[in-house]
C-alpha cells in the first residue's frame, strides 16, 4: 500500500529553510498549502523508468521558495494519488469514450494506438506497489475497454454478441474470479453467460488463472478443461480503476462498480 501522507506543523523563517532542506534530502515534494493543491497527493511512480509522475528538483525548488515567502504549512507527499495520475486517467477516459469499449478500436489502428498510449501514461502512475495484496483488488469491476476480439465477441454471429455489460468479480482472499456478459437475443431476450475461475497470485502483480466452469443462460453449465488457463498482470490499481494485461497480449481497462 502507499506510504502515508506527511503533514508538517506550521513553519516560518529559518525553521522553514531547515524543513525544506530536509524535504530535498528525502526527495519529497513541497506543495503550496492552498485548499485546491493541499488536497492533492503527489506520488512517485512505482514503475522503473521515465514517468510523468516523477518529482522534479526544479519543481521542488519553486514550491520551496513559496513556502519561505510566508506560507505556514508544508505538505510532503511521499506517495498517494497524484494530480498527474488524475489527468492521465481523464485523458484515458476521453480516448476510450468513442471506442464502444473497444469495438471501434479493433477496426482502427490509429484509435487503438491513441488509447494504448493513454493506457501506458496511466500505468506509469500506478500508486499500488503490490496490487495483489491491495484491498482495492477485491471488487466487482466493469469492463470499459479491451482490444480482445474474443471478449468483445466481434467474430460471433450477429445476435450472439455481448452488449456493453461485461463484468469481472475478483475475490483474491478466497482465490476466485467470475466473468459475466449479457447477450441480447433477438433484441429483447437477455441471456447471462459467465465463466468461473480459480486464481493464484504470483507477486508483485501476476495472477495465474485456471478456468473451472462455463455457464450459458444460467441453465447450461460446462466444466472447463485443464487447458483452459492463462494469466493476467495487474499494471494499474487504485480504488476506482484497474488495468490488466493478459497472456494473449491484450489489455483490459475496468472501473469499480457498487
Amino acid at each position: 500500500m502507499s506510504s502515508p501522507l506527511f503533514v508538517c506543523a506550521p513553519v516560518g523563517g529559518c525553521a522553514a529553510a531547515k524543513q525544506c532542506r530536509s524535504a530535498v534530502a528525502r526527495n519529497a515534494r513541497v506543495v503550496n498549502p492552498t485548499p485546491e493543491r493541499s488536497a492533492r497527493w503527489m506520488p512517485r511512480s512505482d514503475f522503473i523508468g521515465a514517468s510523468p509522475c516523477h518529482i522534479s528538483a526544479a519543481g521542488l525548488r519553486s514550491e520551496a521558495r513559496g513556502v519561505l515567502a510566508g506560507y505556514t504549512t508544508m505538505v510532503f507527499a511521499a506517495a498517494g494519488r497524484s494530480s498527474k495520475a488524475e489527468e492521465a486517467k481523464n485523458a484515458l477516459f476521453a480516448a476510450i469514450k468513442p471506442s464502444r469499449i473497444g469495438r471501434e478500436a479493433v477496426r482502427s489502428d490509429s484509435m487503438r494506438a491513441r488509447i494504448d498510449a493513454a493506457i501506458r501514461a496511466v500505468e506509469a502512475c500506478n500508486p499500488s506497489a503490490d496490487p495483489l495484496t491491495d484491498p482495492n483488488l477485491n471488487a466487482r469491476w466493469k469492463l470499459i475497454y479491451t482490444d480482445s476480439e474474443e471478449i468483445l465477441g466481434t467474430k460471433r454471429p450477429v445476435g450472439f454478441r455481448p452488449n456493453d455489460e461485461i463484468f469481472q468479480t475478483i475475490d483474491a482472499t478466497n482465490g476466485t474470479a467470475k466473468n459475466e456478459e449479457t447477450v441480447p437475443i433477438l433484441g429483447a431476450l437477455k441471456v447471462l453467460n459467465f465463466v468461473e475461475a480459480e486464481i493464484r497470485p504470483e507477486p508483485p502483480r501476476r495472477v495465474q488463472v485456471q478456468f473451472k466452469r462455463f455457464g450459458v443462460g444460467g441453465a447450461l453449465k460446462i466444466t472447463a478443461p485443464p487447458s483452459a488457463r492463462g494469466w493476467l498482470d495487474v499494471t494499474y490499481l487504485d480504488r476506482d480503476l484497474r488495468i490488466s494485461r493478459g497472456n494473449k497480449n491484450h489489455v483490459f481497462v475496468l472501473v469499480r462498480v457498487p
